[in-house]
């Protein structure tokens, strides 16, 4: 068959890939030349090779080319260890996994179990695994040391789920004295990424099995649980599921570093005008000279010579862009990440979670989040779920207080009502109970919750295999003695997935030999499904209203119904699943979900479940506080509508002063679009008025000062309330939810339910799309319910893209979370209950979800702003050197020499200014606790004020600026006329020795200026520059034969130079600090007013972890001025 591959048992399996695996990129071979082409692959690395060849061009090359090839091996060599040692790490994990030995059959001609290690398992081999063995290929389970041939598999390392899966062997060869006896073949799919997708046939002795993912032992799985397994290797090397599946992750790039890129593209334009301008000049003063000196015989130019004076200069001024300013970026986001994930604040005891940077590259990026969009459960709530009341006909029952069913409630213990209720909730699950320990264990803490619930109903769950469950109801009697277990043979699963939204269970009870189908769900997909004769419009809206009242209490809500088949209709589905069985492909699981959809059909309405997932702690008080901070949140659930707006209310995505807005395509597409038009007048409208302040953002407590404007009177500016006077906002129903006068109107938030989603996102429709992402990105928060993990990943992506693009944060803890996690500017993931998987693809990892106020307005914004100060100083002191070199020619006749001795120039950027950037990332803007406190100051970050095109610019000015001051005043001083103590002229050499003196001594300032912590390890570098350059020039100008020999003892002795330097450097910083005093008290940014002390804070209330209630009496010292508006 095309698309199937066909394996016969210990056939040896050489037309197929060995099991070798290899996970690292690099061998001895060709490490050196594939490391040299990645680097070269990226465009930067390139121009400074283009600059470091020039400068072995005698003609036009001003320094020497050492100067260039030294700084560029070092970061090749920094970056080839880094890459050596991670692949290094990666050959050790490869080569234990390659040389692990297990036992197999390899051949007929010797059916013995023997030795071989993992990579020499070709795919055919019958397989022996112990418990506790890795699996090292994908292998067919044949056969199991359990009796009914079930294996149990830990897969936490393929999808981060730490609950056990089962495995069954196909019952015929489970029968079997040893399955090394095995000689049949399989039929399966070609190698793919589906991880639990495994549709094939198995033949033995002239008998066609069907098999699935249920009989599939997946590589890089634990088998656990379990003595023994023989299987069969159907995949290996880089044909298993585990090697298919592995992708990439994606690309992220940090707003601040394309910024970068932009100002580095400017810069280098600029190199190239100033060369072309000064080169021009200089070929011109050439001529003249040569007109003027002619007692030089200088020879007549040609066209070439012509580009050696431009050559020149281009040489002279590429420090603007330094070799070592990518190096210094890259350490810098690593040690970021490093502050990150080592911050106790944000450890999480319970579980034993700290937070996890997985991603070095984009922490500036949490200080410019647009955007949250958040799962619901596990997420915002604990996940830990409470069964509260239930649907029983017409009646409720339940205990709000304990999470026990009142039993009171019904007329007697023996109620029908009470007994299918009860017996439902035991047997319809895919609970087990562990051997050893007895408790429950479930994928589904929904399940788990309501086995519980039946358990106090009276109805005890004893056992659970993966052909029978055994209960224990105790309805009838009164003493254990008296209490007889029910044994329920397992005839068929039809198990839930987000598609089906439901799952059903077929069982026949052993003591009756009746068959009964049991089945719960979502109640769009029950309720559809009830028989009409038995379950009426009366019955209808009495267990609707029932529905609402628990989701208006944020209840989660299912909906139980059963029906008895008879034997004749279990052949027909066993005979009409087999037959689907046999289809090899993706054809099978569509034929076999037809099937399940018309067999659950007609069903007894049972009852209806009402489960509490209570909010985790500290949820409601970050939200205020990220909302305050600029914020707009988006919730996507899978809950239906009435719980999602219940828990939107009480976690504080919607506040009695916000008015609800509602879409749905129920009511047809015409009205779908006149809500969408009218909903987007109406926002618009507010949204543009004056009620909001620059920032855009509503305050969403009493207890925030909001930033509305006020007329005189102290209303509204009346344009805006006959705008939206008597404004009504209504649900899908059409019924008046919100009727709230326009001056009470704090904003607005969306509701839209998943089949709406759908609609609105599909490419048909994109008129439609439009309309709705103008509207949402709008809302103070959006309510989506009832969504798919593909309709997370959509709304992720539209919320991505909108408006030019938005910088978009989405938080998550399970598998379904992880498409829309890796498609968000940034990904932070939860461990929660559905275990590791959305922490591990995520770029940050938390234990909590009030952690993410921590990582936002304390991490983001020192992130954002160390780096915009590190890139912006690294261009500045290059701008500073270079253009030094610049101005030197104005008295050299443009003739392109260079200032700078060749050394000098190296350690600049590769020496002596190097430990600053990275002493500065101990700098705090402002403590901690004033950030949580005051999360308007987050708009700072958000707004990008800290790397606009004007501050760079001033940085780069200030460079110029600086350059200028201190050539010119240094060759003003040490002119010719100038005459030491002892009379002679200061030589070239001691001149600019004095002017690298001077600006080294600037650096330490300028450093400590931007700087608002200063620690003992930031205090002591930056103040250790001058000393450090004092001991490198003392030592090299003591080596006789370097040009450089005697300078350092002729300035030392020169008082004169002493005075210069410190000129220099007060002149040079004088003018930075007076306008920054300026501008620190006339026209102060809010990092500066909040800096000051007593100055007044917008929000008051309690921080979560922030480890203080009240900060209103905070008093923060050491608020230098930020060195903002001086760069």
């Amino acid at each position: 068959m095309p698309g199937t591959r066909q394996i016969t048992a210990l056939s040896g399996g050489d037309d197929f890939c060995d099991n070798l695996v290899v996970n690292s990129k690099y061998t001895i071979i060709t490490f050196v030349p594939k490391n040299i082409m990645e680097q070269f692959s990226k465009v930067l690395n390139c121009y400074f090779l283009f600059i470091a060849i020039l400068q072995f061009i005698p003609a036009i090359a001003p320094v020497n080319p050492m100067s260039t090839i030294l700084p560029l091996i070092f970061a090749f060599t920094l970056t080839a260890i880094k890459e050596g040692a991670d692949d290094r790490n990666r050959h050790i994990e490869d080569r234990k996994f390659n040389e692990r030995e297990y036992e197999a059959v390899t051949s007929t001609s010797n059916k013995q179990l023997s030795k071989v290690k993992s990579k020499d398992i070709r795919i055919g081999d019958i397989v022996k695994l112990q418990k506790g063995d890795e699996i090292p290929c994908d292998l067919l389970l044949l056969q199991s040391s359990d009796p009914d041939g079930v294996a149990y598999i830990r897969t936490d390392n393929l999808d981060g789920e730490i609950d056990l899966k089962s495995r069954t062997a196909v019952a015929e060869i489970q029968s079997l004295p040893s399955a090394v006896e095995f000689n049949g073949s399989v039929t399966c799919e070609q190698p793919d990424m589906k991880l639990y997708h495994f549709n094939s046939v198995v033949e033995y002795q002239s008998e066609k099995y069907s098999v699935s993912g249920e009989q599939l032992l997946l590589q890089s799985c634990f088998l656990q649980n379990t003595d023994w397994v023989l299987g069969l290797a159907v995949y290996t090397g880089k044909d298993t599921k585990c090697c298919q599946a592995k992708q990439l992750p994606p690309l992220k790039t940090a707003n601040v570093d394309r910024q970068i890129s932009t100002y580095a593209v400017v810069v280098f334009l600029c190199q190239i005008a100033v060369a072309a301008i000064m080169g021009i000049i200089g070929n011109i003063m050439q001529g003249t000279e040569a007109q003027d000196a002619w007692y030089l015989a200088m020879p007549s130019a040609t066209v070439l010579d012509y580009l050696i004076i431009p050559m020149r200069f281009f040489l002279l001024t590429s420090v603007m862009i330094p070799i070592s300013f990518k190096v210094i970026i890259d350490v810098s986001k690593y040690l970021i990440s490093i502050l990150i994930s080592n911050d106790i604040a944000m450890y999480d005891p319970e579980e034993d979670c700290p937070a996890k940077s997985n991603n070095t590259s984009i922490a500036e990026d949490l200080g410019q989040i647009d955007i949250i969009l958040t799962d619901k459960t596990g997420t915002l709530t604990d996940n830990k779920m409470l069964f509260k009341a239930c649907s029983l006909g017409s009646r409720m029952v339940g205990d709000s207080e304990n999470g026990a069913l009142d039993q009171d409630g019904f007329t007697t213990r023996t109620d029908s009502d009470f007994v299918n209720f009860a017996r439902l909730l035991s047997l319809c699950h895919t609970v087990t109970i562990c051997d050893d320990t007895h408790e429950l264990s479930s994928p589904s803490p929904d399940e788990e919750a309501l086995v519980k619930a039946a358990m106090q109903m009276g109805c005890v769950l004893t056992s659970r295999s993966k052909t029978e469950i055994g209960i224990t109801p105790s309805f009838t009697t009164s003493t254990p003695s008296e209490q007889v277990t029910e044994r329920h043979e397992i005839l068929y699963v039809m198990e839930f997935n987000s598609d089906r939204k439901m799952m059903s269970i077929l069982l026949r009870n052993l003591s009756t030999n009746v068959i009964t189908l049991y089945s719960k769900g979502a109640d769009d997909k029950i309720i559809p499904k009830l028989d009409p004769s038995k379950f009426g419009d009366s019955e209808k809206q009495i267990l609707q209203s029932h529905l609402e009242q628990f989701a208006t209490t944020g209840l989660r809500t299912l909906v139980l119904g059963k029906k008895d088949v008879t034997e004749a209709e279990y052949q027909t589905l066993d005979a009409d699943l087999k037959e689907a069985s046999k289809i090899t492909g993706e054809g099978r699981d569509i034929r076999i979900s037809e099937i399940q959809q018309k067999f659950e059909d007609k069903l007894l309405f049972v009852g209806a479940t009402a489960i509490e997932d209570k909010l985790q702690d500290g949820v409601p008080e970050t939200i205020e506080l990220l909302r305050h901070a600029g914020l707009n949140f988006w919730m996507l659930t899978g809950d239906k509508f009435e719980t999602a707006q219940q828990i939107s209310r009480s976690c504080g995505l919607l506040s009695a002063n916000e008015a609800l807005l509602s879409l749905s395509i129920k009511n047809g597409e015409a009205k779908l679009m006149s809500d969408l038009l009218a909903h987007t007048e109406l926002t618009k409208r507010f949204y543009d008025s004056e009620k909001f302040s620059e920032y855009g953002t509503f305050s969403v407590s009493p207890k925030i000062d909001g930033p509305t404007k006020t007329s005189d009177d102290g209303d509204i500016p009346s344009t805006h309330s006959a705008d939206l006077e008597e404004a009504e906002l209504r649900t899908q129903s059409g019924t008046t939810v919100e009727m709230l006068h326009p001056t009470q109107i704090d904003g607005y938030v969306l509701i839209v339910d998943g089949v709406t989603i759908e609609f609105l996102l599909s490419a048909e429709n994109e008129e439609y799309g439009f309309l709705f992402t103008e509207l949402a990105v709008r809302m103070n928060s959006v309510i989506c319910c009832r969504v798919t993990p593909n309709q997370k990943a959509q709304l992720t992506g539209i919320a991505k893209n909108a408006h030019g693009g938005q910088r978009v944060l989405s938080i998550g803890d399970g598998g379904n979370d992880v498409s829309m996690i890796q498609e968000a500017t940034i990904g932070v993931g939860i461990v929660g209950k559905e275990g590791k998987q959305a922490s591990r693809a995520a770029d940050y990892s938390i234990g909590r979800f009030r952690f993410l106020q921590r990582l936002l307005l304390v991490h983001g914004h020192y992130s954002y702003q160390r780096s915009c100060f590190i890139a912006k100083y690294c261009f500045y002191k290059s701008m500073e050197i270079a253009f030094i070199q610049v101005l030197f020619n104005f008295v050299t006749l443009f003739s392109g020499v260079s200032y700078w001795d060749s050394l000098l120039l190296t350690c600049w950027n590769g020496v002596f200014t190097l430990p600053a950037p990275f002493l500065y990332l101990l700098n705090k803007i402002l403590p901690a606790e004033r950030l949580l406190a005051s999360p308007e100051l987050y708009r700072h970050c958000q707004k990008g004020l800290g790397m606009t095109p004007a501050s760079f610019r001033n940085c780069i000015l200030l460079g110029i600026a600086h350059a200028i001051v201190a050539i010119g005043v240094t060759l003003a001083v040490f002119n010719g006329d100038f005459a030491g103590v002892h009379g002679d002229p200061m030589d070239f050499r001691s001149i600019y020795t004095i002017t690298y003196t001077a600006l080294i001594c600037i650096q330490v300032w300028i450093v400590m200026l931007g700087s608002h912590t200063m620690t003992v390890y930031n205090l002591v570098g930056i103040l250790c520059m001058p000393p450090l350059f004092a001991a490198f020039t003392f030592t090299y100008a003591a080596i006789p034969r370097m040009q450089y020999f005697g300078v350092a003892k002729h300035l030392a002795a020169e008082p004169t130079v002493y005075f210069t330097v410190l000129l220099l450097t007060m002149g040079l910083l004088v003018p930075s600090l007076a306008i920054r005093a300026w501008f620190f008290n006339y026209r102060p940014s809010p990092i500066d007013s909040a800096a000051v002390k007593g100055s007044p804070l917008a929000y008051s209330g309690t921080i979560q972890d922030g480890r203080c209630d009240d900060f209103t009496s905070i008093e923060v010292s050491n608020s230098s001025p930020q060195m903002v508006r001086s760069y």
